[in-house]
């Protein structure tokens, strides 16, 4: 009775246990995805009232424990100016990087809407970090002197009639200048001045006839002082107040929302994030668009693999645990991450940009009036106005036309080096790695026979340039409580039911069990005879009738007090053992003749 009041106990623990495994996986989860979600709308959308830890974040500002953010800046010097001038092939001789520590910081915020967006202008400097450099600021460097290149190409769309005077002008400067730094279309600059700026004689000697020229030529930006950047253009961003897929969607670039300089009809709208922060939930399949302020355009990010297809959220409510979440692409000290690349297609010819060759982004129209201050068309301009002519691509031409690799001597595309990436930690859109590569080229050519007589077409590189920052340990710790919940989640998803139905079956099994046991107990269970032998006393009886059988003697039946026995029928019970053996299943029992 004991034994079987156990069974019984045990049988009803394991069905109490799968019905509420069943019934409270489903709440549970929607519980914990509850709070997840309500921290990560608090971290990822910006507010007035937001935590000071967040709102650091979205401006900028660094503590000591935050990572820098690190800009590589890499030339290409040319090695043999002489042949080059000659109609060889340019040398080039890759130098640096030059590093320094790149320091943006939003100020003047200001709220839109009612915190659904926020606007501010941004203070940018850079300090040079020489112990992960490989050079000096002043380190020489020969490339094409691109402002002349401007002044060529703006002389060469005016009135014929100036246009050739003032042609003739610069060429007769550039060949008496006597200045060293300075061969036809060639200059030598040190890196310092190429990156930051430097005032261009011919510039100047050009403004007096063409006023509306900066003679000031720079590469890079640096600001000198937070006044600097209160006068710079204001950018504008979706804070996802209203919709958390909108986080940090730029609505307006530097004063642009528009960028009109492109081949008509084509407008480029401001859009997409700056891979600072994107929407939470990103699955592998998934896309997402990047506004790219050298390229003056977005480009479209993709999943590494493309193999699975994910939701995406439209409202900070829930974000659906989807199988793609689970997943990632690449680990960060143990951090899932979604690594995320530009999609190839971007690199086509498209005549919407200029572009014309494979991997190489024309970006002349609206980046000279900022480069150079060329009174050219900018990104809110007009297309067609003259400026020095900048692409971009990946460095070292990777990706690209083979033809151009082939234009130049010294490079080697390296994917490992020379890629750009950005690694998402999907559940709240928040990147934790990245870098963004992309050289700058030139070109020069018979065009400029005047100059220069004896060059070859050529796209030269002029240099490349590297951003990259990474989250620190301690930054992703506070990722795992997240991770943890997630697991919890994924459990539940992908066990709760398949546990609960298997305590189900155990608790009809120990009901079985508590069946048999208890019948045993209160007297057994028999075969073909009565309630003392039960089925052992059975078997015992049928081997004695067959021994008995054997020897010709006969034996009294034990249901009926002494009636012989077929010997047929003590085999055929015989069988029943090892029937009994592999197939235990409870019998019923037979009533004695007699009792």
């Amino acid at each position: 009775m004991n034994r079987g009041l156990l069974w019984l106990a045990a049988s009803g623990l394991a069905l109490g246990l799968a019905v509420l495994l069943a019934l409270a996986a489903r709440p549970t989860s929607e519980r914990i995805e509850a709070r997840v979600v309500s921290g990560i709308c608090q971290q990822i959308v910006w507010q007035p009232d937001s935590p000071e830890s967040v709102a650091a974040r979205f401006r900028g500002d660094l503590s000591p424990t935050d990572p820098p953010v690190y800009a590589r800046y890499r030339f290409f010097n040319i090695t043999n100016l002489p042949d080059v001038r000659q109609g060889a092939k340019p040398a080039l001789q890759e130098v640096g990087p030059y590093t320094y520590q790149m320091v943006r910081i939003k100020q003047g915020v200001q709220w839109v809407d009612g915190g659904a967006a926020v606007r501010w202008s941004e203070y940018r400097y850079h300090l040079f970090q020489p112990h992960l450099s490989n050079g000096t600021q002043d380190d020489p460097i020969t490339t094409l002197n691109l402002p002349l290149l401007g002044a060529l190409e703006y002389i060469q769309s005016l009135p014929a009639w100036k246009g050739s005077s003032l042609l003739e002008l610069l060429a007769t400067w550039v060949e008496r200048m006597g200045d060293p730094r300075v061969q036809g279309l060639f200059t030598t600059r040190t890196a310092g001045e190429l990156l930051w700026g430097y005032d261009d004689p011919l510039l100047r000697k050009l403004a007096v006839f063409a006023p509306s020229i900066n003679p000031r030529f720079r590469l890079a930006w640096n600001m000198s002082s937070p006044e600097e950047a209160a006068l710079d253009w204001p950018t504008q961003a979706n804070t996802g107040l209203e919709r958390v897929e909108d986080v940090w969607q730029y609505q307006e670039w530097e004063d642009v929302r528009l960028v009109t300089s492109w081949n008509p009809p084509h407008v480029e709208a401001v859009r997409g994030t700056d891979a600072f922060q994107f929407r939470p939930g990103l699955a592998i399949n998934d896309s997402v668009e990047v506004w790219v302020g050298e390229l003056y355009r977005a480009a479209k990010l993709v999943a590494e693999e493309q193999a699975r297809h994910g939701n995406t959220p439209n409202s900070c409510t829930l974000l659906p645990l989807t199988p793609s979440m689970l997943q990632p692409l690449v680990r960060l000290e143990g951090i899932p991450l979604l690594r995320l690349r530009a999609d190839p297609a971007q690199g086509n010819p498209d005549p919407r940009f200029f572009q014309t060759i494979r991997g190489l982004m024309n970006v002349t129209s609206p980046t000279a009036d900022r480069v150079c201050g060329w009174p050219a068309a900018g990104p809110g301009g007009r297309a067609g106005k003259p400026g020095p002519p900048i692409f971009l691509s990946y460095p070292h031409f990777c990706d690209a036309d083979p033809a151009l690799a082939e234009g130049v001597e010294g490079l080697a595309c390296d994917p490992q080096a020379h890629d750009l990436f950005v690694d998402v930690e999907p559940n709240t859109g928040i990147t934790l790695r990245a870098a963004k590569r992309l050289m700058m080229s030139s070109w020069f050519g018979s065009r400029w026979r005047r100059v220069d007589p004896a060059l070859r077409d050529t796209v030269l590189p002029i240099f490349w340039a590297e951003l990259a920052s990474s989250a620190t340990p301690t930054q992703l710790q506070q990722f795992r409580p997240l991770l943890r919940a997630r697991a919890v989640q994924r459990a539940l998803r992908l066990y709760a039911q398949p546990v609960a139905a298997g305590l189900a079956l155990l608790a009809a099994g120990g009901l079985c069990a508590a069946y048999l046991v208890w019948g045993s107990d209160r007297g057994g269970v028999s075969i073909g005879g009565g309630g003392d032998g039960g089925l052992a006393a059975a078997v015992a009886a049928e081997v004695d009738a067959d021994e008995a059988a054997e020897a010709g003697m006969p034996q009294a039946d034990a249901g009926t007090g002494g009636s012989s026995r077929d010997p047929g029928e003590a085999q055929e019970a015989m069988l029943l053992v090892p029937l009994l053996d592999s197939h235990p299943v409870a019998m019923p029992s037979e009533e004695s003749g007699d009792g």
